[in-house]
Formats: C-alpha cells, structure tokens, sequence
C-alpha cells in the first residue's frame, strides 16, 4: 500500500480574554473536535495575514496580532480512503486579541461553530492538542519557541483514523 506525504501549513490564535479562550470547532473526517480559530495559509499569503483572515471567517471577530508564540509541528499516520496519509502540520501560533465584529458560525467551510470557554473547562473538551500546546508556550514563553507538550517528530508518529494505533514511523 502506498503512502501518500502531505504537508499542511497554518496560521492559529490563541485569544484569551477574562479567563476565557475563543475556540472553533474543527469538523474532520475523524469527527469534531474543539481548536484554536485559524488555519491553512495560502500559496503566497503570509502568516501574519493568514491569522487575521482565518479567524475573521470562523468566529467572525477582527483581531490584533499580539505576538508570535512560537512554532509546533505534528506528525500523524491517518488511514483514508485509497490508503494512508503521512501527515505533517506546520502549526504557527499567535497570540491575538479580539478587536471589532461579533461571534457568528462559519459557514461552509471547515468549522461549524466558535464559542468562548472558561480556561478551566478546556481539559474537559474534546479538543486538539495545538491548544494545549499554545497555552503552553504562552504560559512558558520559551525562547525557541516551542512548548513543552510537543513531541519531537522524530520520536513517533500518531496513527489516527479507524485503525487508530501509537507505533514507530514506517520503515524503522
């Protein structure tokens, strides 16, 4: 069975405002799941302008680019339809403060809602590990810009999908 190599690039924020987080609703193939608003970047389009267009059309909020927190990188094995996919993300995170337009849905695209939660709440969503990974390096600020909760991509690959299973990167 061939694997196919697929390299995904996106611009995320992380919006945090008294003691809430702004968080989208991503729907997968896999299912829904809670994460940071944002998302791919387009050919030619920078991250910076990435965030502020992502996050406009899933919560529908203007928003102020703070800081860049860092850069996180995944690796996943999912199995697909026509066979598995090496997933490798490229996840650039910012801190973003909300400053104009008023929380709405996104529509027909790749969300389905956006809602604020309490920062206490997170750990009882079903949520993605970019946003464990993001109050991470805000919390940490750490000077090479990764967080802590990051696995090193040569350590293993996640395999994700029906046949969901934690093993070594094919071939090794």
């Amino acid at each position: 069975m061939e694997i196919t190599k697929q390299l995904r690039v996106a611009a995320y924020a992380l919006c945090v405002r008294d003691g809430q987080i702004l968080l989208s609703r991503w729907v997968g193939p896999d299912g829904k799941r809670w994460t940071l608003p944002g998302g791919g970047i387009d050919h030619g389009e920078d991250p910076y302008e990435a965030v502020i267009r992502e996050v406009d059309e899933e919560t529908g909020y203007s928003i102020e680019v703070q800081r860049l927190l860092g850069v996180h990188t995944v690796r996943r094995l999912f199995d697909r339809p026509g066979g598995e996919v090496d997933f490798h993300g490229l996840r650039i995170i910012y801190e973003a403060r909300v400053t104009g337009g008023e929380l709405r849905y996104e529509v027909g695209g790749s969300s389905d809602m956006a809602e604020w939660f309490d920062l206490d709440a997170v750990a009882g969503l079903h949520h993605s590990d970019q946003v464990d990974v993001a109050l991470e390096l805000a919390r940490t600020s750490p000077p090479d810009g990764r967080g802590l909760v990051a696995l090193p991509s040569d350590e293993r690959l996640i395999r994700e999908g029906p046949a969901a299973r934690t093993g070594p990167p094919p071939g090794s």
